[in-house]
This record gives structure tokens, C-alpha cells and sequence, in this order.
């Protein structure tokens, strides 16, 4: 039912108010003269309708709820045949009631279920206000496991392609001989493959490359995985990664179980990784010698926050891989790593297996188990603590976190491992501290400290070297324990300048045992954002030791409506870069850049260009690269997933999580709807995959309107759900096809109908009012109906217009002139 059908039967009800004298009033109710009504040709069936007072009409209305005083979006409710509002657990649910059993096709009884429960309804104002006690409401941080939906079945595979092709003059060649160009083919993939079963997971990650004919396969993980919900547990059996604890352990076969964090209700932690790519750049970051995260950055300072990590004591080796080859590395220290003080319950992690020993030179072989325990210590302290046993290894850890009111966050760990493999036993210990000074200024610092004999188990056994002292470079002999850290410190601070912009700093320092000596990193950097959007920034970074290196970079931004112009300078040692880039958004699906650089050594010239497009499929991406006059790049990537469900086989632009869902409107292709993981476009079926949905929280699906046909009305654009890990849900929104026109009425002598004039049906029953140009407002079944005009005075007559076979879909409502037939 359409906003416009309810304000017609309201106005049709202020409009009788007016014209017609109210004989009697008796509980509120009104009582029309029914000799006037006759007397205007109008059915005294109105004096029953509106007899309460103005009401809904009959049907699905759009209407804005008020729950306990707080107003939520517009969304459709029903309503029954005397007006009053007729509500099932689908929309209790988009009103975050707790659900209550009852018959599908049977109204809820809110009252019954609630007696101190007042539901107001105002047809005038469209609105739908509901008092109902704390009880009813969901709490949408703390719901009751049973809330939550589970089950469901899907296959999945997803995709992350890459092929470039690099075309290098050789030394000396000409365009006439093309023949010994240097020609090189790279293809890389990431794809994981696996499906859902009743809230099962089972995944398996691989990666393959291939450059120039040299190819590399590597299995990442496979394993099978459910939560155990009343445990509040994660349950995972195969390859894995020993999820969290306090311990760098490898990958092992066997199982493990960890909290279930999100029915823990933590906040999140993880790894934030700062830098300065002198070019457009490849960052890849490494934990223990496993690639957890690989992005492209442009030229400029970068910042990747919230990475998720193998575990929170191995450092991160980070390596910013430039245009024309050259590479940079350098450290994040796992003290650094983001922890949370939030869990306010204990919980238990364990695993048991076999270490992985693939592609392993260093020892690490054998079975091991490890068992820790996360609880509170205070309300604003935690305590995680635990052991670890393997074959010719032991450690024991334990740490201490605490955030106090005043912002200040500190965390100590200690750490004590016996390495028989090596025979040394030894202490790692750890400390942080984090805190807001007044509103503009945050300082951290950190500090790692280890003696000679503390190993890791990853670790593994040293090289021994016979007679070489440390420090030579004989690496066959070279003895491990001399290529180790001693002692690792950072310290950074940010500060809001106000008008002036604002500053970071942060310094490192790492000590090693060996001759390798002491190593620092600065880094430092302004930037302003001025009116209209310019913005300036200035960073610079540098360090000592053996590689030591120097570099600056500098940029500005203007933005001219879609577009962005940027001009770079970088500065590495003696030579120096500069650059200017171009960058556009041309909708919310397609953009694209361009840039070029000049190096100061050799007159080196370097293009880039860019394209990256969102399809109803996939992500594509498009490359060209020249450096130089001898050297071009082309690229092209693609990202993306599939699933199979009941539904069919469908495609997604995004990468498909543990926990999924398939959304329909029937009957439209390319609707858009936005998603937890962004917005998605249904097929030519109407069905579109919502790739990531918040397990044990609320995830919203919300229906865009205007990307729907105009003679399409919605019954409910929003979703709200709540699922279970490793479920499959599915969620259609309420589509209705809708015809409307606009009547133009003449009568049998040529003249419009008059102002006030009724029109029913065939049986008698009231239709609409004619509006003061001679029009109706018709939808739907109306206008298949027989038409009669009702004029006060004059003989009643039939409305005969010819309706077009099908409606513009384009268009909100047709046009029709109809004349008024005796």
C-alpha cells in the first residue's frame, strides 16, 4: 500500500469531517449523518469506516516506528482490515523485539506477551509508537544464543588473480630486432576453496606463481572448523595456525580450540605498519616467515592498520618493494602490536600436533601442545598466562594488562624457554605503555629484552660455526645465536597542532649480540588539510647500520570535484624523485589514476596508469607501467568469489568470509544493496551474495531504492540480522510490482468532474476523492476495476479510459484522460 493511497483515505476523512454534521459522540467514536451521506450520493459504509476516527489502511503501509522514544528507519508494517497494527517475528526482529512464538499467518499479540505494553498509532504522521518494557528489547551486545541464526549450506571458491607481462629491451637492441627483447610472464594466485555445512567451515588457502616458465605451489592452511556456542569456543582440526596464545609456534596438523572473541565481546586488536613508498610500491608483510598481508600503495607515506597476526610475539618483517626493483626492509616489534584490557571472563586456549616441517631448514620438527588461559585480574586488568611443550623444548609465559581511566594503557610480559636442542635455557621480557596527553598529544613506548640463550620455538637449532668469528661472512657458519636481537626499543608520539596541522614521530632501536651492533629508525612527519580540501604533508625516515639510508618525501593534493592533481618530490641519498599524479572517482564502481615520475639520476622517466572497476561479478583491475625507454608493464588482476547454494550459482565482487548470506528481490536485476562488506547488485534472478556477515552481531542489509524500477515499491528496505559463525542465511526483501496513474475525468458535457466528486467501485465501495483539476489517483487492482462517479446532483456515470497493456517501468505513474459515460 503506497504512502499516497494512505494520504487520499486521510484526506477523504478530513474531507467528509468537513462537509458532514457529527450527530453524536460516545467513547470517542463519530456517528455521521447518514441521511446527508445519501443525500451526496455517498455509501453510508463510510459512516462504519471511519466511525473510530482517521486509521490505517488495510494492507502494508511505510511507516516510521518510535520504540520506547527512539525513532528507527521508515520500514513496512501490516495492517488488518480494522486498521490495527498486525506484526510477525520477521518484523519484530527489524524492531529489535525478542521474538515470540506464534503461527506464521497469525497477527502477534504484543499485549498479551507484555501487558504494560501501549502501542500508539497516528495515520496523520505515519508513525507507530510502541512502549514496551527493557525485557522485550533486544540487547543487541548480549543476545541469547538461540537468537541467532544458524545452518544452511554453500560450496565457495575464491580468487585473487594477477598477470603482468614485462617487456624489456636488451642492451644495445633496436626496434628492428624485437626478437631478444627480454620477455617476462608472472601469474600469482591466491584461492581458497571450501564450503558450509550446519555451521561446519571447512577451508583450504593455496598460492601458486609462476614467472617465466619457474613455478611455486604452497598449501597454506586446510582444516574443518564450528563453534561450540554454551562453550563459547572455536573448535578447528587440520593445518592450522595456532590462533592467539602468547607463544611463536609454527603452523601444526592437528586441532586447537580458542574463544569464540565475538561471543566474548572484545575489542579488536592487531598490528598497524607505517611507511614511505618512494614509488607506486609493493608492501608485503611477514610474520615468522609466513606472508600474512601483500597490498600495492602509491607514492608517499602509507599506514596499514588492523592487520591480523599469527600470534602476538613474533616481529613483523616488512619489505616496500619499488618500481624498478629496489627493496627496503624494516621491523615492526610485536611489542608495538594493539592489545585489548576489555574481557571481562576467563577463557581457555589449547592445541595439540604435529609441527609443520615443510620447507623447513631449521629444525623445527616433532609434536607439540601448548595451553593458555586469558581472565580478568580487575575490571580494568587481565591476565593471560600458559605452557608450551615440544620435543627437546619447553616455555612457560605469563602477562599482565591494564588499562587505567585516565587513558593509560600498560601491558608486561615474561617469557622463560628451555632449548635442548641447542642446549641453552633463557628470559625474554616485554613492556608497553600507551596514553592520551590532554586531547592532542598520544605517546607510546615499548622495550623487548632477551639474554643470549632465550629461543623461540620457531627458532630452531643454531648453525654452528667452527673457528669463524661472528660477524663474518660465511653464512654456512656463521653461528645463529650472534644473528639474534638483544634488545628491541620504540617510542612514538602523535600531537593535533590545531590550525598547523599535525606532527608524528616515533625512533626504534634493535640490538643484536653479534659484531651486527645497534641499528636505529626515525621517522617523522607533518601534515595539514586546508580549505576547499588541499592538503600538504612532509615525512622523512631514516636509518643507521650497514644499509643506513636517508629519505624524504613530500606531496600535495588539490582536488578539482572528482578529480585529484598531486605533485610529489622523494629523496633517497643522493638521488631524487619527482612526480605528478592524477586521480579520479568517475562513479562509485569505476577509477582510475595516472602518474608519471622523473629521477634525477640518468633522466630516468617512469608512467604509471590505473584502472579499477566493481562489476556485479568481480573486481578488475588494469595496469600499464614504462620505465624508462626500455621497460613496460602491463597488468591485469582480478579478485572476487563464487558460491553454490540452493539458489543457484552465484558471483560476488568480494572475497567470501566464513560466515555468508544471499539476498533477494524478486523479480530485479541490478538492484543494489549495501552489505557489511559494501554494496552488491542482484542478477538477472534477483539474487545477490552478501560475502560477510557479522557472526553473534547485527549485520544490516539495507535495500538502495533508487536503483529499483519506479513502478516497484518496497514493503521493507532494511534487513537486520543476526547469525551464527559458519551459517548460511538467506533474506529476500518485500517487493511489490506497482502500477499507478493519474485520471483525468470529464464528464458527459465535456466539463471536468468537480472538486469533491467520489468515485467507488461497481459494488459501491469507496475509491478515492477527485481532486480539484478533474483527477483521481488510482493504483493497482483500482484500476481494473468499473469506475463510477458520484456528483452531488447529477446522474451517477461510469469512468471508461483505455489502460496500456504494460506500465513504463521508467516512469512513477501513467497518465490517462477518461470521459464519464451515463
Amino acid at each position: 500500500m503506497t504512502f499516497k493511497k494512505i494520504s487520499l483515505t486521510v484526506s477523504a476523512f478530513l474531507f467528509l469531517s468537513e462537509i458532514l454534521f457529527p450527530v453524536a459522540y460516545a467513547d470517542d467514536d463519530i456517528d455521521f449523518d447518514v441521511t446527508t451521506l445519501q443525500a451526496r450520493g455517498l455509501s453510508t459504509s463510510l459512516n462504519d469506516y471511519f466511525r473510530s476516527g482517521t486509521k490505517f489502511s488495510p494492507g502494508v503501509s511505510k511507516v516510521t516506528p518510535v520504540i520506547n522514544g527512539t525513532e528507527q528507519a521508515v520500514l513496512g508494517l501490516t495492517f488488518d482490515e480494522k486498521g490495527e497494527l498486525c506484526l510477525h517475528n520477521a518484523d519484530l526482529s527489524s524492531l529489535h523485539i525478542k521474538p515470540i512464538k506464534n503461527e506464521e499467518d497469525r497477527c502477534i499479540d504484543l499485549k498479551s506477551k507484555y501487558p504494560q505494553a501501549t502501542i500508539n498509532l497516528s495515520p496523520g504522521s505515519n508513525k507507530v509508537d510502541l512502549l514496551l518494557p527493557p525485557e522485550a528489547v533486544e540487547d543487541a551486545n548480549n543476545l541469547d544464543i538461540s537468537s541467532y541464526q544458524t545452518g544452511g549450506t554453500a560450496a565457495l571458491f575464491n580468487y585473487d588473480m594477477l598477470m603482468m607481462r614485462n617487456h624489456t629491451k636488451s642492451d644495445g637492441n633496436d626496434d628492428s630486432d624485437i626478437d631478444n627483447d627480454n620477455k617476462l610472464s608472472t601469474f600469482q594466485s591466491n584461492t581458497e576453496i571450501g564450503f558450509n555445512f550446519d555451521d561446519w567451515i571447512i577451508r583450504s588457502r593455496q598460492s601458486y606463481s609462476s614467472t617465466d616458465g619457474e613455478q611455486t605451489f604452497d598449501q597454506l592452511y586446510t582444516y574443518a572448523q564450528r563453534t561450540l556456542p554454551q562453550y563459547k569456543t572455536i573448535m578447528q582440526a587440520g593445518k592450522v595456525n595456532i590462533a592467539g596464545g602468547v607463544f611463536s609456534t609454527p603452523q601444526i596438523y592437528g586441532v586447537q580450540f580458542s574463544p569464540e572473541q565475538a561471543l566474548i565481546n572484545n575489542k579488536s586488536s592487531g598490528a598497524s605498519v607505517n611507511g614511505i613508498a618512494q614509488t607506486q610500491a609493493r608492501v608485503e608483510v611477514r610474520q615468522a616467515g609466513v606472508m600474512i598481508y601483500s597490498t600495492q600503495v602509491p607514492s608517499g607515506p602509507f599506514q596499514l592498520d588492523h592487520l591480523s597476526t599469527l600470534n602476538n610475539t613474533a616481529d613483523l618483517q616488512v619489505s616496500v618493494i619499488e618500481q624498478d626493483g629496489s627493496t627496503r626492509t624494516f621491523v615492526v616489534p610485536a611489542s608495538s602490536f594493539a592489545h585489548h584490557f576489555s574481557q571481562q571472563e576467563t577463557s581457555f586456549s589449547g592445541a595439540i600436533g604435529k609441527l609443520d616441517e615443510s620447507d623447513n631448514n631449521d629444525g623445527v620438527s616433532g609434536s607439540m601442545a601448548t595451553l593458555s588461559m586469558t581472565t580478568p585480574f580487575s575490571s580494568r586488568a587481565m591476565f593471560s598466562g600458559g605452557v608450551l611443550l615440544a620435543q627437546q623444548y619447553e616455555s612457560t609465559a605469563a602477562q599482565l594488562s591494564t588499562g587505567l581511566e585516565s587513558g593509560l594503557a600498560l601491558s608486561g610480559k615474561l617469557t622463560i624457554a628451555n632449548d635442548q636442542r641447542n642446549h641453552v635455557n633463557g628470559v625474554q621480557s616485554n613492556v608497553s605503555a600507551s596514553m592520551p596527553v590532554g586531547e592532542q598529544l598520544t605517546v607510546q613506548a615499548s622495550a623487548t629484552l632477551q639474554n643470549s640463550g632465550y629461543r623461540d620455538l620457531t627458532d630452531g637449532k643454531d648453525v654452528d660455526h667452527e673457528d669463524d668469528h661472528p660477524g663474518k661472512d660465511d653464512d654456512d657458519n656463521y653461528n645463529d645465536q650472534y644473528n639474534r636481537y638483544k634488545s628491541q626499543y620504540n617510542a612514538g608520539m602523535a600531537y593535533r597542532l590545531g590550525e598547523l596541522g599535525s606532527i608524528n614521530m616515533a625512533w626504534s632501536r634493535a640490538t643484536m649480540f653479534g659484531d651486527d651492533g645497534t641499528t636505529d629508525r626515525w621517522t617523522a612527519g607533518w601534515s595539514k588539510t586546508f580549505t576547499g580540501g588541499i592538503s600538504v604533508s612532509v615525512n622523512a625516515e631514516r636509518d643507521t647500520g650497514a644499509d643506513a639510508e636517508s629519505l624524504v618525501y613530500a606531496n600535495m593534493s588539490i582536488p578539482f570535484g572528482s578529480f585529484h592533481i598531486g605533485a610529489n618530490m622523494s629523496r633517497v641519498g643522493d638521488s631524487t624523485n619527482q612526480g605528478i599524479t592524477l586521480d579520479q572517482t568517475l562513479n562509485e564502481r569505476v577509477n582510475y589514476s595516472l602518474s608519471a615520475y622523473k629521477n634525477s639520476n640518468g633522466d630516468t622517466n617512469t608512467y604509471n596508469g590505473n584502472l579499477h572497476a566493481i562489476t556485479n561479478s568481480a573486481q578488475l583491475s588494469l595496469g600499464y607501467s614504462r620505465y624508462d625507454q626500455d621497460s613496460n608493464t602491463y597488468s591485469l588482476g582480478a579478485t572476487g568469489g563464487v558460491v553454490a547454494t540452493k539458489q543457484g550459482v552465484l558471483f560476488t565482487p568480494y572475497q567470501v568470509q566464513d560466515t555468508f548470506a544471499v539476498v533477494q528481490i524478486p523479480g530485479v536485476s541490478n538492484g543494489e544493496v549495501q552489505t557489511p562488506q559494501g554494496s552488491v547488485w542482484t542478477n538477472r534472478k534477483g539474487y545477490a551474495v552478501s560475502s560477510g556477515m557479522n557472526a553473534y552481531g547485527e549485520s544490516r542489509l539495507v535495500l538502495v531504492t533508487k536503483s529499483l524500477p519506479k513502478n516497484v515499491d518496497i514493503n521493507n528496505g532494511i534487513q537486520i540480522a543476526h547469525v551464527a559463525r559458519g551459517s548460511v542465511t538467506d533474506y529476500t526483501f518485500g517487493t511489490v510490482l506497482s502500477r499507478r496513474a493519474l485520471i483525468r475525468i470529464y464528464t458527459a458535457n465535456g466539463h471536468l468532474a468537480n472538486r469533491g466528486d467520489v468515485v467507488t467501485d461497481s459494488h459501491d465501495n469507496y475509491l478515492t476523492t477527485v481532486g480539484g483539476d478533474g483527477t483521481v489517483f488510482l493504483i493497482d487492482g483500482q484500476l481494473e476495476q468499473q469506475l463510477v462517479l458520484k456528483s452531488s446532483g447529477q446522474p451517477r456515470c461510469h469512468v471508461a479510459f483505455t489502460l496500456a497493456p504494460k506500465p513504463d517501468a521508467d516512469k512513477l505513474y501513467e497518465t490517462y484522460d477518461a470521459q464519464c459515460k451515463l
